[in-house]
């Protein structure tokens, strides 16, 4: 590990100390890297090459090319971006940093859908739409920035404005699996100084995961449905509205964690026939999700003067979620359901100021959630079919969890020199969780199978046993606790060259406390709540674009430490448990690119590397069925049922993740235009869980795309061959950690075509 740490060091500082130099030598060539434009420092439109941090840019273009049409297809092309899937949903991670605790805690990633900050994000993760300008992704912890309070980064997803003349567009990707996937959008004047846009999505393909239960749907299906729109009014010259509104409505057999890891004890001829073959799987119910989500934000920009401006941006979000299933790997033995409703509302204040060498952004941001889960099921822990002695379980359960935070920062940078400046920032925060728990039910014991009905109708009746001990199940609580914090950052930046920058700066992360939404008082498996964590970024980069603007080159090295880093385990069926791990660190090395050689060609590529370990987790309370194996490991304490995990490698952590891209355009003669497109990505080996434990674990794996499209002269058709995971390559992609242990599938082999028009 030190000899990896030195090598990154080395490569970074030679990046560091050789960029300005490379700047004096230039090139001739026509074709020259494009500026891009961002928006991450709320301070307006500036150059993604002289804004001191480290932000990817993803255009629609790319989007489009790439065939990107989900959150997680964006690992693609941003190295530093991973996403994991598991028993707890889908989790997302920027250099390393992510993940949530589940249910109504917040990511460590912020995702945002045009500044409004989405706290429960698929409504903007599943739909794919063609009417995405670009998305930014920003890596290090947030705060100063953006409205809430990211430890890991953010990501902005930025809509097209309503165009001021009609324009058209309509993509329509047909392939395997019977994908249909239509996405159109429309705009245009609509009254004087008013413009709308509207677009509109449907995907639907089968299953990617063939399910051999007899009589069993296939499973990872997609179905779905989404609408969204803009109306931009220009009010005066120097006011302006923007209402935008956005819905999804999913009906379909989601991905699932049922892919066995092993084969199991008890005999089931048809599960274990699935180990080790990630196409197919056994279930008897399979997953099933239904989603309502709406989204309302309005906008309003006001130029006060030539130092002044305000922006305000007040969203409302309601989504319900509705994802039912069984239990892996025993057909008719469980089935569960939750509700899970939730009810956001925020308030943001931007006063961005310019005042000669002074540049910057005050800001106020309100937060309100109102989040409730109704879950309620059965399961059994023996071969089926069951019968009344079978030893089963059965729970029920209301709670609610309501969240509210204020906070106020500022984020300045002052022109020392024409190439000298600082910035500087600093958040204050505090936050009020809240607990209601209404009834929370766990029942095992003989006898005890289908009662999800009769505890729905009377629990309090209802008499509950955990782990053998006698204990009424019917528990009345309401819990709050407040959290304040003040997490500040700095950033010393020198403009080397007109086209070399380099940046240092620090900056400190925080996400707060809460509480377990599993959490009874007779529970022997859960505490109450859990406290905040903090972490600190220290990052050194350049940003260079070279050879006569034909290369870019951007780098970061980084070092983050963690005091108090929170984790969730899994440690019953529809047990969830979240704890503070102690202290971690991770150091890191980023390198982004893009280079033109010659007109017509463009490559691009990046890299993330990673040194991750956590210093300080004596007690990780393992997750269910995990024990066996952990005979004979020194770090199990099998009477506490927890494991020292210090030293061991930050869990979804991949040491080393790169992508390459290669572009070659073809401008014909009589005014066609044809590319031919490949793409490389590499992920390194990660571990599912801070165990470490190989079993739970997704080894290092390559993934090849390709595409080529063609436009016929003066048209406005494009049509396109494209392929993802060329070679096939079915991996995990995280981990259902119940007993037996399953593992959800990367996606297989997908091909189509895509047609575009656009007018």
């Amino acid at each position: 590990m030190k000899q990896q740490s030195k090598l990154m060091s080395g490569a970074a500082l030679a990046v560091l100390a050789l960029a300005p130099g490379w700047a004096a030598h230039a090139q001739d060539s026509k074709s020259k890297v494009e500026d891009v434009v961002i928006t991450a420092t709320h301070t307006g439109l500036t150059n993604l090459q002289k804004t001191p941090i480290s932000v990817d840019v993803v255009s629609g273009n790319d989007l489009t090319k790439e065939n990107i049409r989900t959150f997680k297809d964006l690992m693609q092309i941003v190295p530093s971006l991973s996403v994991a899937q598991n028993d707890q949903g889908t989790n997302y991670y920027i250099r390393g940093v992510g993940g949530s605790n589940g249910n109504a805690d917040d990511t460590d990633v912020g995702l945002y859908m045009d500044n409004v900050y989405i706290a429960r994000p698929t409504i903007i993760t599943l739909t794919d739409f063609n009417d995405i300008d670009r998305v930014e992704v920003v890596e290090g912890p947030q705060g100063t920035l953006f409205g809430r309070n990211s430890a890991g980064g953010a990501v902005n997803f930025i809509t097209r404005a309503p165009p001021t003349k009609f324009e058209f567009q309509d993509t329509l990707n047909l392939g395997n699996f019977n994908l249909v996937d239509e996405a159109a959008r429309i705009g245009g004047p609509l009254a004087n100084n008013v413009q709308g846009s509207l677009a509109v999505s449907y995907v639907n393909h089968n299953g990617y995961e063939h399910n051999i239960y007899p009589g069993g749907a296939d499973v990872d299906a997609a179905n779905r449905m989404a609408v969204r729109g803009a109306v931009k009014w220009e009010i005066t010259p120097d006011i302006t509205d923007i209402v935008r509104f956005s819905s999804l409505y999913t009906d379909e057999n989601w991905y699932v964690a049922d892919n066995l890891a092993a084969p199991q004890t008890y005999p089931d001829p048809l599960a274990n026939s699935t180990v080790g073959n990630f196409s197919k799987v056994d279930v008897s119910l399979v997953p099933h999700n239904r989603e309502n989500a709406y989204l309302g934000s309005n906008e309003l920009n006001w130029k006060i003067n030539d130092n002044l401006s305000l922006k305000s941006i007040t969203a409302e979000t309601v989504e319900q979620t509705h994802p039912c299933g069984g239990i892996i790997g025993i057909p008719d033995g469980g089935d569960t359901c939750t509700v899970n409703t939730t009810h956001d509302f925020t308030q943001e204040f931007n006063l961005i100021n310019h005042y000669g060498n002074l540049s910057g952004v005050v800001g106020y941001f309100y937060f309100n959630e109102m989040y409730k889960f109704l879950g309620y099921g059965w399961f059994g822990f023996a071969p089926p079919p069951l019968t009344p002695t079978t030893f089963s379980g059965a729970f029920y359960q209301i709670t609610e969890m309501p969240t509210t935070s204020n906070a106020v920062f500022i984020h300045e940078t002052y022109q020392f020199t024409p190439t000298i400046s600082v910035t500087g920032g600093v958040r204050y925060t505090t936050e009020t969780r809240g607990l209601i728990n209404e009834i929370n039910v766990f029942l095992a014991g003989p006898g005890v199978t289908n009662l999800s009905t009769g505890l729905a109708a009377n629990p309090a009746t209802i008499p509950c046993v955990e782990k053998g001990q006698s204990c009424n199940g019917n528990y009345v609580g309401n819990l709050s606790a407040p959290y304040t914090a003040t997490t500040p950052m700095i950033s010393l930046n020198w403009q080397a060259t007109p086209d070399s920058m380099i940046y240092v700066s620090a900056t400190e992360g925080y996400k707060s406390g809460g509480f377990n939404f599993t959490y009874a008082p007779q529970s022997a498996y859960v505490p109450p709540n859990f406290g905040p964590e903090t972490v600190w970024s220290y990052e050194l980069g350049a940003k260079n674009d070279l050879f006569d603007h034909t290369l870019r080159l951007n780098a970061a090295l980084f070092y983050y430490n963690w005091t108090g880093l929170q984790f969730s385990s899994l440690v019953a069926p529809a047990v969830s448990t979240v704890a503070n791990a102690g202290n971690a660190h991770s150091l890191g090395f980023e390198l982004n690119s893009t280079w033109k050689p010659a007109p017509g060609w463009t490559f691009t590529g990046g890299l993330t590397a990673l040194s991750t370990r956590y210093d300080q987790f004596n007690k990780y309370a393992i997750l269910n069925g995990f024990a066996q194996y952990l005979t004979g490991n020194p770090n199990y304490n099998a009477a506490a049922g927890t494991y020292n995990a210090s030293g061991n490698q930050l869990a979804n952590a991949a040491p080393l993740a790169f992508n390459i891209t290669a572009q070659k355009d073809f401008d014909m003669s009589d005014g066609a235009n044809l590319f031919i497109r490949g793409e490389y990505q590499y992920l390194g080996k990660v571990f599912f869980d801070p165990m470490n434990v190989a079993i739970d674990s997704r080894p290092a794996v390559s993934f090849v795309n390709a595409s080529i499209g063609y436009s016929p002269a003066h048209s406005n058709w494009q049509f396109a061959l494209w392929g993802k995971n060329l070679a096939n390559e079915l991996t995990p992609t995280g981990s259902a950690a119940y007993n037996p242990l399953g593992y959800a599938i990367s996606d297989p082999r997908t091909y189509g075509v895509r047609i575009n028009y656009t007018y």
